[in-house]
C-alpha cells in the first residue's frame, strides 16, 4: 500500500521533482505554456488551451506552502515565517489546531479518503509597525496512505495604505508565470486586478483516450474549450467489470484497467473544476487561493474503485468454489 501513497506515486509515475517539500519554488518551472491542440473531425478544428500542468501546479507555493505537504511540514513553515498557529478549534471549526483531526479519539464521524476540511484553522502574523494582520487558511484533505495533507491554500494580505492594483500585476505575473486570464475591474477610484491560472492534464496516451471528437469538448471556465475527458473512465470499466461479470472486456476498458493503480489518468479524469491559482488584488487587501479540488478528487476515485477491485475479487472466489453438500440430496 505505501509504494502506491500519492505524493510518492505522483512523483514516480510522472517524474516530479519537489513535491510535497517545503521552501519557494522557482518562477520558471511555475510558467504554464499556452499551446494550441487541434480536434478534428468532418474538417472542424476545436483549440484546447492548457494552464498549469500537474507538475507544475505542484510545485506553485503561496507562502512556500505547496500542494501536498504534511499537517507537520505546513507547520513549519509557517512558524518560520511568524505565522500563529491557534492551539484549539471552535464552532464549526476542526477538531485539532490545523486539519481534520483524523487522529483524535473523539472524533464522531470516523474520516474517510479523499475527505476534506470545509473550515479551515486561521493562522495569523501582525506588523509590528502598521499592525497590519496577513492570516493563512490552510485546507488539508485525507490522502490514500492515511496521512492528511494540503491541497488549497488562502493568504490575505491587507494593506496598511491604499495601493493602485494595476501596480502589482507585472510582479505578480513574474511570480507565477504566465496566466490564462488577466483583468482589471472597475473604474480609476475602485479597481480591482483578476489573475487566474486554470488546471490542465495532458491526455493519457493509449489508443483509449486518443479519439477525443469535436462533439467531446466543453466550455470551460470564461469560455475557454478544453478537451473533456474519453466518453468511458478507467472507474466505470471497473463497474461494468463488476456489473456484466460474464462479459468479455473491450479493448478500451482492457487497456484502462491495465494503468497504474495511482497515475496520471486518475488525475485527468479528476479535473472537473479546472481552476487552479486565483489572485484578486483591491486597493486594500491582496487574496492568493490555491484550488487544487482535484487533488482530494483522484483519492477518492481510487478508494471507490479500491472497493469494486474488492467486490470483483469476492465475485470471483465465489465462482471459483466447489459445490460441497450435494452427496445428501
Amino acid at each position: 500500500m505505501k509504494a502506491m501513497l500519492m505524493i510518492g506515486a505522483a512523483c514516480l509515475i510522472m517524474g516530479l521533482g519537489g513535491c510535497g517539500g517545503s521552501g519557494t519554488d522557482k518562477n520558471e518551472e511555475n510558467d504554464p505554456s499556452t499551446k494550441t491542440v487541434q480536434v478534428e473531425k468532418k474538417s472542424k478544428v476545436k483549440k484546447v488551451t492548457e494552464g498549469y500542468t500537474l507538475d507544475q501546479y505542484l510545485n506553485v507555493s503561496v507562502l512556500g506552502l505547496k500542494p501536498l505537504m504534511t499537517i507537520k511540514e505546513v507547520r513549519q513553515e509557517l512558524e518560520s515565517k511568524g505565522f500563529e498557529i491557534p492551539t484549539g478549534g471552535g464552532f464549526m471549526a476542526p477538531s485539532s489546531p490545523l486539519g481534520l483531526g483524523c487522529d483524535e479519539v473523539d472524533r464522531i464521524n470516523k474520516c474517510r479518503i479523499g475527505q476534506t476540511q470545509s473550515t479551515a484553522t486561521l493562522s495569523a502574523r501582525t506588523d509590528s509597525e502598521t499592525g497590519v494582520q496577513e492570516t493563512v487558511a490552510p485546507f488539508f484533505f485525507l490522502d490514500i496512505d492515511g496521512i492528511e495533507k494540503l491541497y488549497s491554500v488562502k493568504y490575505t494580505k491587507p494593506f496598511a495604505d491604499p495601493i493602485h492594483p494595476e501596480n502589482m500585476k507585472d510582479a505578480l505575473l513574474k511570480r507565477y508565470g504566465k496566466a490564462n486570464r488577466v483583468e482589471t475591474r472597475g473604474d480609476a477610484n475602485k479597481q480591482e486586478l483578476f489573475i487566474q491560472y486554470l488546471m490542465h492534464a495532458n491526455l493519457p496516451s493509449g489508443e483509449a483516450y486518443d479519439d477525443v471528437l469535436t462533439e467531446q469538448t466543453v466550455q470551460s471556465l470564461f469560455g475557454e474549450t478544453k478537451a473533456m475527458r474519453a466518453s468511458i473512465t478507467r472507474m466505470q470499466c471497473f463497474n461494468n467489470h463488476l456489473k456484466y461479470y460474464d462479459v468479455v472486456i473491450d479493448e478500451r476498458c482492457s487497456y484502462l484497467m491495465g494503468l497504474d493503480a495511482y497515475g496520471t489518468h486518475l488525475f485527468f479524469e479528476a479535473i472537473k473544476d479546472a481552476r487552479a491559482l486565483q489572485i484578486n488584488v483591491t486597493s486594500d487587501k491582496m487574496i492568493v487561493e490555491t484550488i487544487g479540488r482535484f487533488i482530494p478528487e483522484a483519492a477518492q476515485t481510487w478508494k471507490r474503485e479500491q472497493d469494486v477491485r474488492e467486490k470483483i475479487k469476492e465475485l470471483e472466489s465465489r465462482r471459483n468454489q466447489k459445490a460441497k453438500g450435494l452427496s445428501d440430496l
